[in-house]
């Protein structure tokens, strides 16, 4: 059931889309530390890897959508469509879009400049994910190319391009991350809902 204290738009984007994307992102979790534990160090086949890849990208694609929830759940809220037609503005509305922060509560904007790193870092995964070359799971890693297989480091990790800015990622201590922060992000988020209603 839909919460009645909120806007219509603003109740939408809290149900539909911050709570079900929580729920993609538990499961997404429990995936990793179920069919990846963070202390393995063997071989998985093509098909684990797929599915291992699968859940990544589901991982990835809601942390970022998660983010763009709250800004619209924010935007619906404080009534941001009576000052400006949202359908022509829609890209001003970002949790993390300069044009953006004036319209939040200034303890959620300054949360939000202390996470400005991490959201850089997750746009360089979310945008190659949805419109490019998506980040994967690696195999395995070696020290150099003359390894034998036995010093393979199998432990889950996932890259973007090669070359690129960011090398190989440890899942299970980044999916950890993100999550951490966009609890610390929803938390915040809530208590100025709160705040405001009060």
């Amino acid at each position: 059931m839909l919460c009645p204290r909120l806007p219509l738009k603003a109740q939408e984007h809290c149900q539909f889309g911050v709570c079900r994307r929580l729920f993609i992102l538990v499961a997404c979790l429990e995936y990793f530390f179920s069919e990846l534990p963070p202390d393995t160090n063997k071989e998985r086949s093509r098909e684990e890897n797929s599915r291992a890849n699968i859940h990544l990208h589901a991982f990835l694609i809601n942390v970022s959508g998660i983010i763009d929830n709250m800004a619209w759940l924010w935007a619906h809220y404080i009534g941001l469509e009576q000052r400006f037609d949202l359908e022509k503005k829609k890209t001003m509305i970002g949790l993390f879009n300069k044009d953006f922060l004036e319209h939040l509560p200034k303890g959620l904007a300054a949360l939000v400049g202390q996470y400005s790193k991490w959201h850089e870092f997750l746009t360089h995964h979310r945008h190659p994910t949805a419109h490019r070359i998506p980040p994967y799971m690696i195999p395995y890693t070696v020290r150099n190319e003359e390894d034998s297989p036995e010093l393979r480091n199998y432990m889950p990790r996932y890259i973007g391009s090669f070359g690129g800015k960011y090398g190989p990622i440890p899942l299970h201590v980044q999916s950890l991350a993100d999550v951490n922060t966009v609890l610390a992000l929803s938390e915040a988020l809530l208590t100025e809902m709160k705040a405001h209603h009060a």
